[in-house]
């Protein structure tokens, strides 16, 4: 309790240390992140997608903890006016160290360590809060040269594979194909009766209405946010995986990797192998073999709503094939 106390007003008062400076870091950062992003961009940034609760988190935390890759920390996220300040900030405290974190509240992670890899808030710079589905004309010319030049010039200053997970990016891949059409993808996939049972199971604990969609919404979901909790969770499932799988579409398959939530917990040392290679990560940080999560998938819900939830994912998947 004491330490969750000490990290919070560590961070209360960071934050509004950097929230006042930001007009004067501004300045001087516009001048690197322009110098920065005018070289050819030393790598191509990566994107952790998929459906809520499909295992994404975690992916993000055993990725960053293991592999030599940029991305945005609790410390940068509270630099979210100035990011490229922020990984400087970064560099200099937290010095590259392994966050060895793996916990969070529904893909929170703001009460672990500074070091502890965060979703980020800076994208809000540009992005709209609260709307999800973009496609590559909703920012104009302008944002989007601010967008790419703040993320190539991170990824050129320390000359790293950036990492970022933020799953409103799953239906917002037109857009970043636009900006970053050699960017790569980490498509993580779990079976998708476990996860509309954890997005429900979410939601409970939340207190969430159940005619109110949690988390990522898809471009169709005013169509199903009042069909009943089941229904309702299935669409939104079925939905934002329809989304991706018609939007790589677009992206070179090279840069696309799909990757199963049961191998990320059951061979976890291969998979991030697989990825390492994917991104070209130049190692692993550990010369030891990383050992498996070992988590399983479970009914943990009323076997009834489980059932329900398996006849809607099999109706709806049905009535997509004819």
């Amino acid at each position: 309790m004491q330490r969750n106390t000490n990290m919070i007003n560590k961070i209360y008062i960071l934050r509004r240390l950097l929230k006042y400076a930001s007009p004067v870091i501004s300045i001087f950062e516009k001048k690197k992140i322009m110098a920065y992003s005018a070289k050819k961009a030393a790598y191509e940034p990566v994107f952790i997608i998929g459906t809520p609760r499909s295992g994404s988190t975690i992916l993000f935390q055993v990725l960053t903890n293991y592999l030599d890759v940029s991305y945005i920390t609790n410390l940068v996220n509270l630099a979210k006016k100035n990011p490229f300040f922020g990984f400087y900030l970064n560099e200099k405290i937290n010095k590259n160290e392994p966050h060895n974190t793996f916990n969070s509240s529904f893909g929170k992670t703001d009460s672990q360590n500074f070091n502890a890899p965060n979703e980020g808030l800076f994208w809000y710079k540009w992005l709209k809060k609260g709307e999800y589905y973009s496609d590559e004309n909703s920012l104009n010319k302008s944002q989007k040269k601010e967008f790419r030049d703040t993320i190539y010039a991170i990824i050129n200053k320390y000359h790293k594979p950036f990492l970022i997970k933020n799953l409103s990016f799953s239906v917002r891949i037109k857009l970043l194909h636009n900006i970053f059409p050699n960017a790569k993808y980490i498509y993580i996939k779990r079976e998708q009766a476990f996860i509309a049972q954890s997005i429900i199971m979410a939601k409970r604990k939340l207190n969430i209405p159940d005619d109110a969609i949690w988390s990522v919404k898809p471009e169709n979901f005013a169509e199903f946010e009042k069909a009943g909790l089941i229904k309702q969770v299935v669409n939104q499932v079925v939905s934002i995986e329809n989304q991706i799988n018609t939007d790589k579409k677009l992206i070179d398959k090279s840069n696309f990797l799909e990757i199963n939530y049961s191998d990320l917990c059951n061979n976890t040392n291969n998979t991030v192998t697989l990825i390492k290679d994917f991104i070209n990560a130049e190692k692993i940080t550990t010369t030891k073999k990383i050992k498996n999560l070992n988590i399983r998938d479970k009914i943990k819900i009323e076997k009834k709503s489980f059932t329900e939830i398996e006849n809607e994912i099999n109706k709806i998947n049905y009535n997509n094939e004819q």
